[in-house]
C-alpha cells in the first residue's frame, strides 16, 4: 500500500532513510564554522551544526522553517531549499 498523500508531492517511497554517520571532515567543518559564527556573534544549536554539516556533505539544500538555518544560510554555511509552488 503507498502512503502517497493526496494533498502532497511527497510518497512514502520517494523517502529513503538513510543511516549516516559524521566523519572526521564533519568535524573540521563545525569547528571552522563555530569560528565564524563566534566572530559574528551568531550561535548555533550542536544538533543544528551537525544536520548542516551532513548536507554540506552530500551536497544537499536544507529545508526547515527553524529560522538558525536561515541565518546559516546567510553566513554561507548551507544552502536553502525552498518548496515547490503549486498552481
Amino acid at each position: 500500500r503507498s502512503l502517497c498523500d493526496w494533498s502532497s508531492d511527497v510518497c512514502s517511497s520517494d523517502l529513503a532513510l538513510h543511516q549516516a554517520e559524521p566523519d572526521a571532515a564533519t568535524w573540521r567543518r563545525i569547528e571552522d564554522w563555530l569560528t565564524v559564527a563566534a566572530a559574528k556573534g551568531q550561535r548555533f544549536a550542536m544538533g543544528d551544526l551537525l544536520v548542516a554539516s551532513m548536507a554540506a556533505d552530500r551536497d544537499v539544500a536544507i529545508w526547515s522553517l527553524d529560522q538558525d538555518f536561515g541565518r546559516m544560510a546567510r553566513l554561507g554555511f548551507v544552502s536553502l531549499a525552498h518548496p515547490r509552488r503549486r498552481p
